[in-house]
């Protein structure tokens, strides 16, 4: 199998996508270019250890309503506690 045909059937994860920290930037443009350059699945960090506590939530929150807006184009992904 080539190397192309072997990256067309993978699937193509970030696993530390780096987004602007900031809950007041939007995150749908810049996760619109994973998908473009053939990146599956990203995971995107919300915060680092000199990040003020509650940064990381708005952030989040800001990175969730972002995504939720454009469901055609982006999927969220979790575990769900039973």
């Amino acid at each position: 199998m080539s190397g192309r045909a072997l990256y067309e059937e993978a699937v193509v994860w970030d696993q530390h996508g780096c987004l602007h920290l900031r809950p007041d930037a939007s995150a749908v443009e810049e996760l619109a270019l994973y998908p473009e350059s053939g990146v599956d699945f990203v995971s995107i960090n919300v915060g680092m250890d000199s990040t003020p506590p509650l940064d990381p939530l708005k952030v989040l929150s800001a990175f969730r309503r972002g995504v939720l807006h454009r469901e055609d184009r982006f999927a969220l992904v979790g575990r769900r506690q039973m």
